[in-house]
């Protein structure tokens, strides 16, 4: 009768032993994630990451999850930059202008001043005119950037090619002389012999009251 006795308890002590293993492989791989309304969820996705990759099963499944909130980031990061991929508009630009152009209807400014590079930088701070960089960063672009600056030039001869004999992007200037470029007199303006700053300003001038003329009176 003892024999059987200890048979039996031979026969248990493994199985007890095999099913309190089961029970703490299980426990292992529970994870309860609580969030919270503005909690934030990278960080908890991480800290679970961690606690999971404790046990040797589930590692492969925390880099998947890891590896998916990387790429929610970079998807993040594109669609912020919508307007910095997408190409400039005809249409856009143009209107800009126009509303520029309006815009010097209302204190059409006398331009006896103009050789003058504060008042040219006035006109400016009042919306008369604008720089290149203000219409690329008008519509998301970086004012410095050579793609995006080839991107408004040929816009702007487009506008004039539709707008002459009113040169609209006469209203667009660069940011330290606070005239048009140089390409734009040599293009547009017919007649200029040396191209000096004031051969360019009283050109400019012209092309500007010729635009609020126009505009002004246009209902």
């Amino acid at each position: 009768m003892i024999e059987l006795y200890l048979l039996a308890i031979i026969i248990t002590i493994p199985v007890l032993l095999f099913v309190k293993k089961r029970i703490w492989k299980t426990d292992a791989i529970v994870v309860h994630n609580t969030y919270n309304y503005g909690d934030n969820i990278g960080t908890q996705v991480k800290d679970s990451v961690v606690q999971r990759s404790f046990n040797s099963e589930t590692k492969i499944d925390s880099s998947g999850v890891a590896v998916s909130v990387e790429n929610i980031g970079k998807n993040m990061s594109l669609s912020n930059n919508t307007s910095f991929e997408r190409k400039l508009e005809y249409t856009e630009v143009y209107n800009y202008l126009l509303d520029i152009a309006r815009n010097g209807c209302k204190n059409k400014p006398n331009l006896i001043n103009a050789e003058s590079t504060s008042f040219r930088r006035r006109l400016r701070e009042q919306k008369t005119i604008v720089t290149y960089g203000d219409v690329l960063t008008r519509f998301g672009k970086i004012a410095n950037y050579p793609p995006h600056q080839n991107e408004l030039y040929p816009i702007l001869d487009e506008i004039n090619e539709s707008t002459k004999p009113v040169l609209l992007s006469a209203l667009v200037v660069n940011g330290d002389s606070f005239l048009p470029s140089k390409p734009f007199f040599s293009k547009w303006v017919k007649g200029m012999e040396s191209y000096s700053e004031q051969e360019q300003i009283d050109v400019w001038k012209r092309e500007l009251n010729q635009i609020w003329n126009y505009y002004c009176n246009k209902r």
